[in-house]
């Protein structure tokens, strides 16, 4: 029998991002942490302005990347302590992916720009412009 499980936020959920032991609810303002094995919310962390997207960059244990306009930032989601602000961009970020080189993220822009970047230290690489 497959079993089913239910997790409750207390606002509207846009996103999810699921790792081997969290579940990551972001909501307008606020983010939910789940433990996948009993389903029990084991943190909420509130912030002061909406935050639009969430990626989890490989090999930054505990680490989220989360934007919000032209602007990212590196939050620890255990400490719940931001670690590092991302120089601004030129337009609203759409989304951030992982790419296969670890600190490369590719982060499109509502501009139509695409952007290959080093998280590590916060430098463009590459700029496609569709």
């Amino acid at each position: 029998m497959h079993r089913v499980r239910s997790y409750q936020a207390p606002d509207k959920i846009s996103m999810f991002l699921v790792t081997k032991s969290m579940l990551f609810c972001l909501c307008p303002e606020s983010m939910c942490i789940f433990e996948t094995k009993s389903g029990e919310l084991t943190k909420t962390i509130n912030f002061n302005k909406k935050i639009c997207g969430m990626m989890h960059p490989v090999t930054y244990l505990n680490k989220l990347v989360l934007w919000s306009g032209n602007n990212a930032f590196l939050h620890n989601v255990i400490e719940d302590e931001r670690i590092y602000d991302f120089k601004s961009f030129e337009s609203d970020i759409e989304t951030i992916v992982q790419s296969p080189v670890v600190d490369v993220v590719a982060i499109s822009l509502n501009n139509g720009q695409v952007l290959l970047w080093n998280l590590k230290y916060d430098e463009l690489l590459f700029k496609f412009k569709q």
